[in-house]
């Protein structure tokens, strides 16, 4: 992935607030946090950026994905943790993908009581997923 972000030109900005600790199964949830960061290198226009966020929230831990790349269309976001399911754009870029990624990301994510959530205002405008995980105690 690091020579991807060389060969792309990207900029890579990470804004991290938080320290806690979260109980998990740290070889599941790296791979779904893994997910996220490739699909955003992957999807990034040369020259583009992306933007990495670790903020608590409570009783939460917010950590989000952000990129200036290919962006979803709105009629896809509804489909896009669905299993097989790539958008348009995605194949153009990537034709390799079958679509399970971000399925697998989000069922690792919901099994350690988290939430995700995509965000993108359009083809060409970017992409963000969130994704929200409980803080739990020892």
């Amino acid at each position: 992935m690091n020579g991807e972000i060389f060969h792309k030109k990207l900029t890579l900005e990470k804004f991290f607030e938080s320290t806690d600790v979260i109980l998990a199964d740290s070889r599941r949830l790296q791979f779904a946090i893994q997910v996220f960061l490739e699909n955003a290198v992957l999807y990034s226009t040369n020259n583009g950026s992306i933007k990495i966020y670790l903020q608590r929230n409570g009783t939460h831990v917010n950590f989000s994905v952000k990129d200036s790349g290919i962006g979803i269309a709105k009629e896809e976001l509804p489909h896009i943790f669905s299993k097989f399911f790539r958008s348009a754009r995605a194949k153009a870029v990537d034709t390799e993908g079958f679509g399970v990624g971000l399925f697998m990301a989000r069922k690792i994510v919901e099994r350690h009581g988290g939430k995700v959530f995509v965000k993108s205002d359009g083809i060409g405008k970017g992409t963000e997923f969130l994704i929200i995980l409980p803080v739990k105690r020892k």
